[in-house]
């Protein structure tokens, strides 16, 4: 690609980013919020400026299930028209909500049960052999804070103050989003900060 190439995909990805702030800055789906802060990241607009360079055709995003305070952003791509590849061009954007950066951008993104390529193979030495057994580290995700007292003596947050709120409505569907703590109490939800001082 062209210089003037290049310097058109930046600008349209900066639209792009603009257009999704408005659309953020109206709504309390932690997924739409997580994923302007991913598309805020310059690592992220890297990686996408690479996939655009190698012609590779954009698919959109989906929100994969997380912790509420962690969002998992895929950003699916696939292969150049006509051209077959084993490896999906995807990645994995992991958004921290609560601290409102991105912790890590896993690319390719090969599944839930997939390498990542953080960690050694698990493949032998050779072409296409076996996997031989390994103890990898697996991630283990850190448990969801139990509700209980407010931890500290720091003022206790106002009924206006933005958090995480976790509800079951009357059919039985569980519901978890960005409400206020008095919007929160409305649907008779369980209310948490995004920070905790």
């Amino acid at each position: 690609m062209t210089e003037e190439e290049i310097a058109i995909l930046k600008k349209r990805i900066q639209d792009e980013v603009d257009n999704l702030k408005h659309l953020a800055a109206t709504t309390t789906n932690p997924c739409v919020v997580a994923t302007y802060i991913a598309a805020c990241d310059s690592r992220v607009q890297e990686t996408l400026l690479e996939k655009f360079q190698q012609e590779l055709v954009f698919r959109g995003t989906e929100c994969l299930s997380g912790l509420p305070e962690q969002q998992h952003i895929l950003v699916k791509f696939d292969c150049q028209p006509g051209v077959f590849c084993f490896i999906n061009p995807s990645f994995l954007v992991v958004v921290n909500i609560a601290q409102r950066k991105v912790e890590t951008i896993i690319d390719p993104y090969t599944g839930p049960t997939g390498i990542d390529p953080t960690m050694h193979s698990i493949i032998g030495p050779g072409p296409c052999t076996q996997p031989r057994p390994t103890n990898w580290p697996w991630p283990h995700w850190p448990p969801i804070p139990t509700p209980g007292p407010w931890p500290g003596p720091w003022p206790i947050p106002g009924p206006d103050t933005p958090g995480i709120c976790s509800w079951t409505s009357a059919d039985g569907t569980s519901h978890t989003e960005f409400k206020t703590r008095k919007e929160c109490a409305t649907v008779g939800g369980s209310w948490r900060p995004l920070v905790y001082y």
